[in-house]
């Protein structure tokens, strides 16, 4: 009897793992085909795609595609999440070159983004650098970044789900 019962509760944990293990395989496909989808919606709308998605990952990707998509809204919420990556990215190396050229020029700030050029560890794309611009500081509000001007994005893709990011000489 205490064998039978052994072998029961033996039994029993050996289905649990199974049912996670199936549980688990179900999940990640049903993830890597929301990837698929979005990938599809992505080619199939251009205007929702950013010059700045070569930098993303299969791993943004992933990120984006967490959440479920049935809806429109779903979609554009995980596209704009997808573009927040690159532009996210991207951001990263104009503040990196932005310092450069700023300790390079006295601590004055660019009045073209064409000046930056020097400062990328690698040349950018001009398609990219026309999305972007040199601003008035006020243009993101209260971000606090120093200095009367700032460099963002010339306009969101999405006014609803995009942010937009600042670039100032404090961050």
């Amino acid at each position: 009897e205490v064998a039978l019962l052994k072998a029961d509760s033996q039994e029993l944990a050996r289905l649990k793992t199974d049912n996670a293990n199936e549980t688990t395989e179900t999940a990640a496909k049903s993830w890597v085909n929301r990837v698929s989808l979005l990938k599809q919606r992505a080619e199939q709308n251009p205007s929702a795609k950013i010059p700045e998605l070569k930098f993303v990952t299969e791993q943004d990707w992933l990120n984006a595609a967490r959440g479920e998509l049935h809806t429109e809204a779903d979609y554009r919420r995980a596209l704009s999440t997808l573009r927040s990556a690159g532009e996210n990215k991207f951001a990263s190396m104009l503040k990196k070159a932005l310092t450069g050229y700023m300790r390079g020029n006295s601590g004055q700030m660019l009045t073209d983004l064409a000046q930056l050029q020097p400062y990328f560890d690698s040349p950018v794309g001009d398609a990219i650098l026309q999305r972007w611009e040199v601003a008035p500081a006020a243009t993101v509000k209260s971000l606090g970044l120093g200095g009367d001007v700032i460099i963002t994005q010339k306009a969101p893709v999405d006014d609803v789900f995009d942010t937009r990011y600042g670039i100032g000489p404090n961050g």
